[in-house]
């Protein structure tokens, strides 16, 4: 069963990356491969909320800032990785804006505030 697809978009300009320590790579590989399974399987926020998996220390997330429920995808969320992988360097926390969705994604350490 494949799973469903969204229209292709970019992450925006608005993009940030933390200083602070990187993730370790099995702990964010599992967040990651948790995160987007979960949204294979239809995982959605509703109207101003978010959505997130942890594994230890890792956080995968989902910001919805419209006032619907808004569904997460993988082709998003993978696009993301590579947005945030090349803007934050490597493993590093970071975050970015789905503007035509009303959304962000980000990736960090547990007890960092997320949804700015």
């Amino acid at each position: 069963m494949s799973s469903p697809s969204r229209p292709a978009s970019s992450p925006s300009t608005d993009t940030a990356a933390s200083t602070s320590q990187g993730s370790t790579r099995g702990y964010w590989n599992r967040a990651w491969g948790d995160f987007t399974s979960w949204c294979d399987r239809g995982a959605a926020a509703s109207g101003f909320s978010a959505i997130a998996r942890v594994v230890v220390e890792d956080v995968a997330w989902m910001c919805n800032k419209a006032n619907t429920l808004n569904r997460c995808y993988r082709g998003e969320y993978d696009q993301f990785v590579d947005f945030i992988s090349i803007q934050c360097s490597g493993l590093s926390p970071g975050f970015a804006d789905v503007d035509p969705f009303f959304k962000s994604y980000g990736r960090q350490k547990v007890n960092t505030p997320f949804c700015r």
